[in-house]
C-alpha cells in the first residue's frame, strides 16, 4: 500500500525493515498521524482508505467526465504535430498560451471554448450566450448548446467585417482506452459540433479527455464532406514550476533522467526540494519504440504530484540521443528538452 502511494518502503519482502519503518514515519508526517516508525491497525485503515481513494481518483467512469480540464501557470503541452504550447499565464477562467511560434492565444479554461488570438488586430473574444462555466458537457449535466459570435477570420482586418453566429452543441459520448505517444489512458470521448461553418474549417471536433490528467490526450477534426485531420495526440505535459527557482528545475529535470535511466522496473523516484513546496513520485510505466524519434528508445513516464491536496499527474515520452545519451522529449526545443543534472 505504501508503494502504491508512492512512498518507497523497499523490496516486499514481507519484513518491516528501516526503509518500510522510514516510509510509514514519512506517511505518517505527511497524513497528521501519531508519530512513530511502527504498524498498527489504525495505520492500516488509514492505508487502505488513501488507496481506495487513490484507486477511484484513477478509475475512469461516466462521472469522470465531471472533471474539468486543469491549466496551470508554466504548464508544457507537446504534441504529435510537433507543436509545443505553454500556459503563459491562468487566472479565473481564462487561460493565456504561448505556442512555439511565439504567438499568445487566450482561451478559456473549458479547452472546448473557442480561442482567439492576442494582439491581433480587429480581433476581440468571441461572444458567448452562456456561462463558460456552465459548459463543460457531463453525465449529471447532458449535452450542452450555445451560441459564438464572431467576426468573419477572412474579413477581420476589414471595415466591413461581418459578424457570424454559430450553434455549438458538445456532448460525451463514450469511454476509451487509447494509446497515444505519453502512454496509455482512460479517457472520455467529448465532441463538439457547429453550424454554419465557415467553408475549409472543422465542423465536428472529437476529443478524447483524461480526467487523470485534467487534459485531452488526442484531438480530431471532421470536415462537412467527410474528411478528417491527423490525429493531434499528447506526447508530453510537463509542470511548469514557474514560480521556482532554476535549480529547482534542474533537480526535477534530473531526477526524471535518473527514473528514466532505471526503466520501467526500477523503484518509483521521489524528488523534493527545500525550496518547493510540492514534492514528486516519478514512475517509468514502458520501454517502446516511436515513430517521433527514428532510431532512439523511448520510455513513458508519470510525474505525480503531492501532497493530496495538489495532487496532480503529469505524463510523457522521453527519448535517448544515440550520441550524447540524454533524455530528451520529442518536439520540445532546447534547453528544456535535455535533462541535465543540477550545475552543469
Amino acid at each position: 500500500m505504501l508503494s502504491r502511494l508512492g512512498y518507497r518502503p523497499g523490496p516486499d519482502d514481507g519484513l518491516l525493515g528501516q526503509r518500510t519503518r522510514a516510509a510509514v514515519r514519512q506517511y505518517r508526517e505527511e497524513n497528521r498521524l501519531p508519530a512513530s516508525d511502527g504498524v498498527d491497525e489504525h495505520l492500516l485503515g488509514h492505508l487502505r482508505d488513501a488507496v481506495r481513494r487513490d484507486e477511484e481518483r484513477r478509475t475512469v467512469s461516466y462521472d469522470s467526465a465531471e472533471r474539468p480540464p486543469v491549466a496551470e501557470t508554466g504548464d508544457i503541452y507537446v504534441y504529435s504535430d510537433g507543436s509545443v504550447e505553454t500556459v503563459q499565464r491562468a487566472a479565473g477562467d481564462r487561460v493565456w498560451w504561448e505556442t512555439s511560434a511565439g504567438q499568445v492565444d487566450v482561451a478559456y479554461a473549458n479547452f472546448l471554448l473557442p480561442r482567439w488570438q492576442r494582439g491581433r488586430r480587429g480581433t476581440e473574444p468571441p461572444r458567448l450566450n452562456a456561462d463558460p462555466a456552465t459548459l463543460w458537457p457531463g453525465p449529471r449535466r447532458g449535452a450542452v448548446s450555445f451560441d459564438v459570435e464572431f467576426q468573419d477570420p477572412d474579413l477581420v482586418d476589414s471595415a466591413e467585417a461581418a459578424r457570424i453566429v454559430q450553434h455549438w452543441k458538445c456532448a460525451v459520448l463514450g469511454m476509451a482506452r487509447v494509446e497515444v505517444p505519453a502512454g496509455q489512458f482512460d479517457t472520455i470521448i467529448i465532441a463538439c459540433e457547429r453550424n454554419p461553418v465557415i467553408e475549409g474549417q472543422w465542423q465536428t471536433r472529437v476529443w478524447h479527455y483524461s480526467p487523470a490528467l485534467g487534459h485531452y490526450v488526442r484531438r480530431q477534426d471532421r470536415f462537412a464532406d467527410g474528411r478528417r485531420t491527423p490525429r493531434t495526440e499528447l506526447v508530453a505535459v510537463r509542470p511548469g514550476g514557474a514560480e521556482w527557482p532554476p535549480a529547482a528545475r534542474a533537480g526535477l529535470d534530473w531526477a526524471l533522467s535518473t527514473a528514466l535511466d532505471k526503466g520501467p522496473t526500477g523503484e518509483p523516484l521521489t524528488w523534493s526540494s527545500s525550496a518547493v513546496a510540492d514534492s514528486f513520485v516519478i514512475r517509468v510505466t514502458a520501454e517502446r519504440k516511436s515513430d517521433l524519434v527514428q532510431g532512439s528508445d523511448c520510455r513513458t513516464f508519470v510525474e505525480e504530484r503531492q501532497p493530496k491536496a495538489r495532487q496532480r499527474v503529469f505524463a510523457g515520452l522521453a527519448c535517448r540521443n544515440p550520441i550524447t545519451q540524454r533524455w530528451a522529449i520529442p518536439f520540445l526545443a532546447a534547453p528544456a528538452a535535455g535533462f541535465t543534472p543540477p550545475g552543469q
